[in-house]
C-alpha cells in the first residue's frame, strides 16, 4: 500500500505504511500548510479508482465495497 496515491490540498502524495483500523499516514513533505481540515481525496477527479486499485491490487469495484462510515459526495462530473 505504500505506493497508493492520495491528493492533499490538490497535490499528489503517497501513503506511508498500511492502513490500521481508522488511521493512515500520508507523506506530505511539499505541503507545509497541511493541517486539520486540509482537503484529502483518495479517489475523484485527480485519482481514478483504477489507479488506486493498481497500487493495492484489488479491482476498482472492491475499493467501494463496505465503505459505510464515510460521507460520499456525488457530482455530475464523470470520474475516469
Amino acid at each position: 500500500m505504500p505506493q497508493t496515491p492520495v491528493a492533499v490540498d490538490g497535490k499528489m502524495m503517497r501513503l506511508i505504511g498500511c492502513v490500521s483500523i481508522d488511521t493512515l499516514f500520508v507523506d506530505i513533505p511539499d505541503i507545509s500548510n497541511a493541517n486539520i481540515g486540509s482537503n484529502v481525496k483518495f479517489r475523484g477527479d485527480q485519482i481514478a479508482a483504477n489507479v488506486v486499485a493498481k497500487a493495492v491490487n484489488p479491482i476498482a469495484y472492491e475499493l467501494f465495497c463496505n465503505v459505510n462510515r464515510v460521507a460520499f459526495e456525488y457530482s455530475k462530473h464523470a470520474i475516469s
